[in-house]
């Protein structure tokens, strides 16, 4: 049964692409990504080692034109620029969909890889890392993955699925008017290096590219070596492909760092403590519950003496707090002896208190450090630690 199994399956010279028939000069290097998940996607080209990494397996077909698109159309080394280079990677994978598309060669992802997609979208938004969706759906423009994408964001908040949707038409837009006024098969590249650069002006503005993003999936036009399985892996792929396989065999947390806001303002007013504010007794002045004269006669009932108690506010990009929200749950947790907010930013994070023994941080300190949820168990950690009663406000999404 294995041996007609394994007739069946395609070879993989079968789907191979051939870069030679697009490009002049020596010989390149075909690999299958289908077998190296540590690279940043499923395609790569890499002009100036003459390097293509393309899944060799038949739904793996509208990654290999993408590539072979690049290979023709792409410079051979993208330049260095003053702001995210993911931003031109999606403005540049956007250029070479939308030319594709006009030729009637558009990129159909095979549907398990469009529903990888999908999934990936949805992650994106759950998050609160609209920032990434967005070059996601833009590096999607001229494919049916954009669709699927764009059905995506129509579950997002109203706020953000017309930011989306806004810079999705207004990237499509300019560059089909740079490839209609240059009257040939692509627009132009520097179309793409200026409207990457307006883009990313647009999302600096918004407040979205505060931190450096990572994308899965997306970067494709990126320096390989020809080995890339030895011991001269750049650092980026080399980290990539150790953090792939940390995972494959236990997920480890994020590194916690602890900090105290500067505790400036004093709490006009004390909020009901969390948890019971009496406690059954045998011999008091005030009646309590009269039942319990059959179970242990206590009867009575006493203030107990509060001392407090912990509240630990999750601020990752899911729980999508602003910073008016925040202070507004911060004062309502007067009642605890000690407040603090926590969230990650790539392996690392950071636990705040921001308020203690009845004073609490001004506005500007209740910032969040991240978006990711990368140090929810040292986090959790920390609140069993901490004076009872505990409380944790977070959506779940560790």
């Amino acid at each position: 049964m294995a041996s007609s199994l394994a007739t069946t399956r395609p070879s993989p010279s079968r789907c191979m692409p051939y870069p030679e028939l697009v490009t002049d000069g020596p010989a390149w290097t075909v690999l299958d990504s289908s077998v190296r998940p540590w690279l940043p996607s499923d395609g790569v080209t890499d002009k100036v080692s003459r390097l293509l990494y393309a899944p060799l397996q038949p739904d793996g077909h509208a990654v290999a034109i993408h590539e072979l698109a690049h290979c023709a159309w792409s410079p051979t080394r993208l330049p260095r620029v003053r702001f995210e280079p993911l931003v031109l990677h999606a403005v540049e994978d956007a250029r070479i969909n939308l030319a594709l598309g006009a030729h009637g060669l558009g990129m159909v992802v095979a549907p398990a890889r469009l529903a990888h997609v999908r999934l990936l979208g949805a992650r994106d938004l759950h998050e609160g890392r609209l920032a990434v969706f967005v070059l996601r759906a833009v590096a999607s423009l001229g494919t049916n993955a954009e669709a699927a994408l764009r059905l995506e964001a129509e579950g997002a908040r109203p706020r953000q699925r017309r930011m989306a949707e806004h810079w999705l038409a207004w990237v499509e837009a300019r560059l089909e008017r740079a490839r209609l006024r240059a009257a040939g098969p692509v627009a132009p590249f520097r179309s793409a290096l200026d409207t990457a650069q307006a883009l990313a002006r647009q999302l600096e503005r918004h407040g979205l590219l505060k931190e450096r993003l990572e994308i899965k999936d997306m970067p494709c036009c990126v320096a390989v070596p020809k080995a890339p399985d030895g011991p001269d892996l750049p650092p980026f792929l080399r980290s990539r492909r150790h953090r792939h396989e940390r995972e494959v065999g236990r997920i480890q947390p994020g590194r916690l760092s602890l900090e105290e806001a500067p505790l400036r303002i004093g709490r006009a007013a004390r909020g009901r403590p969390i948890g019971p504010r009496w406690r059954p007794a045998c011999e008091g002045s005030q009646l309590g519950r009269i039942h319990r004269i059959a179970l242990d006669g206590a009867i009575f009932r006493r203030r107990l003496r509060y001392r407090g108690g912990t509240v630990l506010i999750d601020t990752s990009g899911s729980m999508a707090f602003g910073e008016e929200q925040l202070e507004q749950l911060v004062e309502a947790s007067s009642g605890a002896a000690l407040v603090a907010i926590y969230s990650g930013s790539g392996d690392v994070g950071q636990l705040r208190v921001v308020a203690r023994a009845g004073r609490r941080a001004t506005r500007e300190h209740l910032e969040a450090f991240g978006s990711g949820n990368v140090v929810d168990l040292p986090a959790l950690q920390w609140l069993s630690r901490q004076a009872e009663p505990r409380l944790w406000i977070s959506d779940g999404g560790v």
